[in-house]
C-alpha cells in the first residue's frame, strides 16, 4: 500500500496560550450540577497543515491496518509521526523520525527503530519506506 492512499497531510506543531472554558468537577455529573465552568488560561496545542515536506514537522495519515480492515477511511483513525525537533511533551509519544525524501511518494521514516508502532487500540506496526507501507 502506498502512503498516498492514506490521505497524508504535512503538519507542524504550534502551541498558543489561550483562555478557554473548563468543566468544573466530575464530568459524569456535570449536567446535574448545572454545567459549571471556569475560565482558564494555558497552552493549547494545534496541528497546522502545511504544503511541503520542507515546512513540515510531522506527517498525519490514516492508519494502514484499520484502512484495510474498514475497506476505506470510514471509521479509520489517524496516525501522526513527528520529527525529532518536536519535544516529547507533544503527543503522540515516544516515536520521532527523520524524514527522508521529497514528498509523500518517496517518504522514508528513519529512527533508531524506524518502525511505526501503535501501542494502543489496533496495535498497527509497520515501516514507511520510499512512500510505501511495509509490514502492516
Amino acid at each position: 500500500m502506498k502512503l498516498t492512499e492514506l490521505e497524508p497531510q504535512w503538519i507542524r506543531h504550534e502551541q498558543r496560550i489561550e483562555e478557554r472554558e473548563h468543566i468544573v468537577g466530575d464530568h459524569a455529573t456535570w449536567r446535574e450540577r448545572g454545567c459549571p465552568t471556569e475560565k482558564i488560561t494555558g497552552p493549547v496545542d494545534y496541528h497546522i497543515h502545511v504544503d511541503t515536506i520542507a515546512e513540515a514537522q510531522g506527517v498525519l495519515f490514516l492508519c494502514p491496518k484499520c484502512f484495510v480492515e474498514n475497506n476505506g477511511n470510514v471509521g479509520t483513525h489517524s496516525i501522526i509521526c513527528w520529527q525529532p525537533m518536536i519535544p516529547q511533551a507533544v503527543k503522540p509519544v515516544p516515536g520521532r523520525w527523520t524524514f527522508h525524501g521529497t514528498g509523500y511518494d518517496d517518504l522514508t521514516l528513519r529512527a533508531n527503530s524506524s518502525s511505526v508502532s501503535v501501542t494502543e487500540g489496533c496495535r498497527a506496526h509497520f515501516f514507511i519506506t520510499n512512500g510505501v507501507i511495509i509490514g502492516c
